[in-house]
């Protein structure tokens, strides 16, 4: 709700979470740690009244989230959950308890250690630490900071591995690398893939009927392979250096590609 505190008058209701402290929401626990309300009767929210701002700011302490069964934990109307040296949990007592973001709400990462525990994928949590960007895993569930790889030069927009920067680009962007590179990929639109002469380990191919351009990138242990046989394709080389080790003594198969420039590579 909006604070009429003078202090705090006309201004987004704040809960701030320093170091050392554990705020729980839904659920009361004991000096104990024992857990005496089994969950909440509602869903959490965090500013879903349109033209409110409501925030969260963790600063090393904890947040746990219980719901009840088939409740939501909803930021949203500009809402936001500042998450800095802090573990935020969103704890269900059902499988269908859900975190939602609505009204374009977000979750943002201020600092390294920064995570979300939640089943919940494909939420809208963003950072603002420089160098890294929110990856989710699926497997443990958490969302966590990792050190960016690559930028869409086109967008600015950059990505914790040249997979995600695929998939996310629009025919005709560059993808620049930020540092070495180690996994496979599948190129399945027309794009440039800029190197910046760092290394790159793994299998690049590309799918059929695309133009793609790869340039200033050092395979090291690592090719291109095209080996299933196309009508057509272009693929153009630039710049590049092999270094023909591994299973990768062809360091670029093409077959039945419409044509292949190799400009400077060695």
């Amino acid at each position: 709700r909006d604070n009429t505190d003078d202090g705090r008058k006309d201004k987004p209701a704040e809960i701030i979470v320093n170091e050392g402290a554990n705020f729980v929401v839904g659920s009361v626990k004991s000096s104990s740690g024992a857990d005496y309300s089994y969950n909440s009767s509602k869903g959490i929210n965090i500013g879903t009244v349109a033209g409110k701002s409501a925030i969260l700011t963790l600063n090393g302490g904890n947040v746990d989230i219980y719901m009840a069964d088939g409740q939501n934990v909803n930021i949203g109307a500009l809402g936001t959950v500042e998450v800095g040296a802090s573990t935020m949990k969103t704890i269900c007592r059902s499988e269908n308890g859900t975190v939602g973001i609505i009204n374009n709400g977000k979750i943002n990462f201020s600092h390294l250690s920064a995570e979300l525990h939640t089943a919940q994928a494909g939420l809208n949590v963003t950072t603002t630490v420089d160098g890294y960007a929110v990856k989710y895993d699926d497997e443990d569930g958490v969302y966590k900071l990792v050190a960016n790889m690559v930028v869409n030069t086109n967008t600015n927009v950059t990505y914790p591995s040249l997979a995600e920067a695929i998939a996310n680009a629009t025919a005709g962007n560059k993808l620049q690398f930020l540092t070495d590179i180690n996994e496979n990929v599948t190129i399945n639109k027309s794009l440039t893939i800029d190197g910046a002469n760092f290394n790159y380990t793994g299998t690049m191919s590309a799918n059929d009927n695309i133009t793609v351009t790869v340039q200033y990138v050092n395979f090291v242990n690592a090719g291109f392979d095209k080996s299933t046989k196309s009508t057509n394709g272009n693929y153009n080389f630039n710049y590049c250096t092999f270094d023909g080790q591994g299973t990768y003594a062809y360091s670029i198969t093409a077959k039945g590609a419409n044509k292949i420039n190799i400009n400077n590579c060695t």
